[in-house]
């Protein structure tokens, strides 16, 4: 089988990376409407979604290089979470590749640490790895429930990220393990401010996983950045408030300055 991307629509292209443990169903309803001005491009990374069969040995530079065949010669690009690093290794060592940039509850760095405190604990990316050897499908399940917790509309979150979970089958046990080793060991602090194209930053207030201090040092670090916050969003703002999503994201493309 080959590296499968679903395209739709026509116009600039736009490029969409998904998070940890997910596909790209989730850019469903985002894409849809994109669709209508643009050519919209939903990569599942490898061994996720349409792309299970694919594996890769998730280190930021191989992902990066992997990928990059996939993509058109010049696009925008949205990720989120451990998506939102792909994205943002991409913008800074191929920027001719990119023209805007949207990170969706991303970090720089996932991991705490002395010089980037404002990340989540080792101890609990540690405990996503040891209890994902023992049961893989309640470590996706507890995963989802992190994404939604404490933000507005949650169980409908919940709900809609778990319908679109298994849409093309399981992900693969290799991605998952291998995924949660990139969250682990990719550290893109310091090439922030070598990120030249336009940014727009999108966190929740309320994200458990990524905190709302990591998104504003990152806005001061990136030389042309917008950050918007939602005040009642966890880590899934796109889904669990949609329409304010997508009426900043098109501000953003919209932007000619």
């Amino acid at each position: 089988m080959s590296f499968v991307v679903q395209t739709i629509g026509t116009g600039p292209d736009i490029v969409f990376f998904h998070g940890w443990g997910m596909n790209s169903e989730v850019w469903q309803e985002t894409a849809r409407v994109l669709s209508e001005n643009y050519r919209v491009h939903l990569i599942d990374l490898p061994g996720f979604g349409q792309n299970n069969h694919e594996s890769c040995d998730y280190e930021i530079d191989s992902l990066t290089q992997m990928i990059l065949p996939h993509l058109p010669e010049q696009a925008i690009i949205v990720g989120w979470s451990m998506g939102g690093l792909l994205a943002m290794n991409i913008a800074v060592k191929f920027p001719q590749r990119i023209s805007k940039l949207i990170l969706i509850a991303s970090n720089a760095q996932f991991v705490a640490s002395d010089d980037w405190p404002t990340a989540m604990r080792p101890e609990i990316l540690d405990g996503f790895v040891k209890n994902l050897s023992e049961d893989y499908q309640q470590t996706l399940q507890r995963f989802l429930m992190l994404q939604a917790r404490g933000g507005d509309n949650s169980r409908e979150t919940i709900r809609a990220l778990k319908h679109r979970l298994y849409q093309h089958g399981e992900p693969a046990a290799p991605a998952l393990s291998g995924g949660l080793a990139l969250l682990k060991n990719t550290k893109l602090v310091n090439q922030l401010s070598d990120i030249k194209v336009p940014v727009l930053l999108l966190y929740g207030k309320l994200d458990a996983l990524v905190p709302v201090a990591a998104a504003e040092k990152m806005a001061q670090a990136i030389p042309d950045a917008k950050l918007h916050i939602f005040q009642k969003a966890a880590h899934a703002p796109f889904i669990s408030h949609y329409n304010e999503f997508i009426n900043e994201v098109d501000r953003f493309l919209n932007d000619t300055k």
